[in-house]
C-alpha cells in the first residue's frame, strides 16, 4: 500500500443539466455555469461510474476518487469503513436546484439493490439551503396501503394525494430512507448527502413532455421496493442560531451528519471516528488549519479529510457566524 500525504482533499464540481433545473447553483452558490444550460445538479464527491470526481487540490491534482481508494485504502477511508466497503467509497454528495418538481420515485435498499447487481442502495438526507414560501416536497405515505392500490394511485395520477406534504424552509433536514416514495418540488436548493447509488425508479411525472415525450417511469420496479407503511420524516424544527455549537442532525449506519455553528475558533478531533470526513460550507467563511495548510471552507465548498487526520483546527473568517455540515461512516 502507498503511503497517503497528509493533506485535505478538494474536487471539481461534476455540473449535470436536468430538464426541471433551476438557477439557485449560480445565484445562491456562485457556481460558474453558462446561462444557456439547465443545471439542475452539482456532484461535489461521486464515486458513480461515468461521473467520478477528480482531485483539484495539490499534491494529487487529477487523481480520481475511486483511485485514492484503491492506493490508499484504510489510510484515506478509515479501517472501519474498508472493512465495510474494502475499496469502494460510500457516499454521494450533490447540491439539487429546482425551478419545477422532480418526478415522485423511489429508491432500493442494500439486499434490493444486490440482486440487480448494484453495491449500494440509497437512502439519502436532504438538507435544506433555500426555497420559496410556495415550495413543497413529498415524502412518505400518510396511510397504510397494498401494492395494488398503490399501483390504482399511480396509473389514476392521484398518488399525491396520499403522501406527506412539507413546506420546506432553510436549514430543515429530512432523511429520506430507501423504499420511501418521495419528491423534491419546485424553487429549492439542497444539499443532498446519499448512499453512492444512481438507481432511481421514477413512479409519476404529471405526464411532462420533455423533447416532446414523456420521461420513462419504472411502476413494476417501484412496486417491488415501495414501503407501503405510513412514514414520518425526522425534521429540523428550530433555527441553527438558536442551536448548540454541535448539532448531530442525523445517525444511521449509512452516515452521521453534524452541524456546527461557530463563531471564534474550534479545535476538532478526528482519530477516534475511523472514517473519512466531509464537511460542507452552508454559511459564511471558515477557514480549516491543518499541518501549516490553510483550506477556505465557504458557502457551497466541500472538503474531503481522509482518515489519516487525526485533528483539525477550525477559525471563523468573519464576525458573524459561520455554519456548517460534517459528515461521517
Amino acid at each position: 500500500m502507498s503511503h497517503l500525504e497528509t493533506c485535505l482533499f478538494e474536487f471539481e464540481s461534476i455540473l449535470t443539466p436536468k430538464p426541471w433545473g433551476g438557477k439557485q447553483l449560480q445565484t445562491v452558490l456562485n457556481k460558474k455555469i453558462d446561462d444557456t444550460i439547465q443545471c439542475g445538479e452539482s456532484w461535489e464527491i461521486s464515486p458513480i461510474k461515468g461521473s467520478v470526481s477528480k482531485v483539484i487540490s495539490s499534491p494529487y491534482q487529477g487523481y480520481s476518487l475511486n483511485a485514492l481508494c484503491r492506493v490508499f485504502g484504510a489510510s484515506f477511508l478509515g479501517d472501519k469503513v474498508a472493512n465495510l466497503y474494502e475499496d469502494k467509497f460510500p457516499l454521494l454528495f450533490k447540491f439539487i436546484a429546482t425551478q419545477s418538481p422532480l418526478s415522485i420515485q423511489v429508491h432500493p435498499n442494500d439486499a434490493q439493490a444486490r440482486l440487480r447487481g448494484e453495491p449500494f442502495g440509497k437512502s439519502e438526507m436532504w438538507y435544506i439551503l433555500d426555497s420559496s414560501s410556495e415550495s413543497q416536497i413529498v415524502l412518505g405515505l400518510v396511510e397504510e396501503l397494498n401494492a395494488d392500490t398503490l399501483e390504482n394511485h399511480i396509473q389514476s395520477g392521484t398518488i399525491e394525494n396520499v403522501l406527506n406534504v412539507y413546506q420546506p424552509k432553510k436549514y430543515d433536514y429530512y432523511w429520506v430512507p430507501a423504499g420511501q416514495i418521495h419528491a423534491i418540488g419546485a424553487d429549492i436548493l439542497l444539499l443532498e448527502v446519499q448512499q453512492a447509488s444512481n438507481t432511481t425508479y421514477r413512479i409519476y411525472d404529471y405526464k411532462r413532455k420533455f423533447d416532446g415525450a414523456e420521461r420513462e417511469l419504472h411502476i413494476e420496479e417501484a412496486k417491488q421496493v415501495s414501503s407501503l407503511h405510513p412514514y414520518q420524516s425526522e425534521m429540523r424544527k428550530t433555527s441553527p442560531h438558536e442551536s448548540s455549537l454541535k448539532n448531530n442532525i442525523h445517525t444511521s449506519q449509512e452516515f452521521t451528519i453534524n452541524e456546527y455553528r461557530i463563531t471564534n475558533n474550534m479545535k476538532r478531533a478526528l482519530k477516534a471516528l475511523d472514517s473519512f470526513v466531509v464537511y460542507i460550507g452552508v454559511e459564511g467563511e471558515t477557514t480549516i488549519h491543518f499541518e501549516n495548510q490553510n483550506y477556505l471552507l465557504d458557502k457551497g465548498k466541500t472538503i474531503l479529510v481522509p482518515a489519516i487526520v487525526e485533528e483539525l483546527y477550525f477559525e471563523n473568517v468573519e464576525n458573524s457566524p459561520s455554519l456548517f455540515l460534517e459528515v461521517y461512516i
